[in-house]
């Protein structure tokens, strides 16, 4: 599995999530990077050769069953994320959930990536053994000598499944530590951004303005130190506005907007 395409995909989708309202020119230079990337692994795992008569003879029995392994693979790796990322958002949304009376913001998109992650590395184990079964070592065989793939894939993905598993747990980890919490007496902030939880009085807010564009619109707040409290990626236990008001109300400072 995850051969040329594959992997290309994979790295497209977790450009688009973290790296969201880029410029395009980025987008370009991670595709780059991409096919860069197969080239590099075609150099590294180079196939086990096999003869041109037997590859011919593989691809009569496999070739119409390349792309629906590759295909299932994805949606495999998808349908993972999706069950890793809604276990590790129902977890975290029970240990938010104890805060009552506050408003509280509990930010999932650092659990995504990990969860993502975490399936990319694994879920491709379960699918090479599945088609082991089904055809035997003869489809990888095939597999690694197609033109569009040209590498050995159990060797790249090996690397892949390390080097997902090491970002995924500190991803999760900043991804469960990331809340705050807008209180009577302040505003407390832990974002992934910060070593340690902190403080926020009332008076040291010096601004709250409406950002953004369109309907991608955000509030930041300013602060007396000249730190910048950006919104845009909260995920509150009430509506924006609610929050916005009542930090204007025990703040005395007014909203601006653009």
């Amino acid at each position: 599995m995850f051969g040329k395409y594959g992997i290309i995909a994979a790295i497209i989708i977790i450009a688009l999530f973290a790296f969201s309202g880029m410029p395009a020119l980025y987008y370009s230079a991670i595709v780059f990077a991409a096919f860069a990337s197969i080239a590099f692994f075609q150099k590294i795992a180079e196939p086990p050769k096999i003869a041109k008569a037997e590859f011919e003879k593989f691809g009569a029995k496999y070739s119409k069953k390349v792309l629906l392994v590759d295909a299932l693979s994805i949606i495999l790796v998808l349908a993972g994320a999706t069950v890793f990322y809604f276990v590790f958002a129902f977890l975290k949304n029970q240990i938010y959930s104890n805060f009552q009376g506050f408003f509280v913001s509990n930010p999932q998109g650092l659990l995504f990536i990990a969860a993502f992650l975490i399936s990319l590395g694994s879920v491709g184990w379960l699918i090479r053994g599945a088609v082991k079964i089904l055809f035997g070592d003869e489809y990888w065989k095939y597999y690694y000598n197609r033109p569009e793939v040209g590498f050995d894939t159990k060797k790249i993905y090996r690397i892949i499944s390390i080097c997902t598993i090491l970002l995924a747990v500190p991803a999760l980890m900043l991804g469960f530590n990331d809340y705050s919490i807008v209180m009577e007496q302040g505003i407390l902030l832990n974002d992934w951004t910060r070593l340690e939880p902190q403080q926020i009085a009332w008076s040291q807010i010096s601004g709250i303005r409406l950002a953004g564009y369109e309907s991608n619109d955000f509030y930041i707040i300013d602060f007396t130190t000249g730190e910048k409290w950006n919104l845009s990626n909260e995920n509150w236990n009430a509506s924006e506005s609610e929050v916005i008001g009542f930090i204007s109300q025990k703040s005395g400072v007014q909203i601006t907007y653009p």
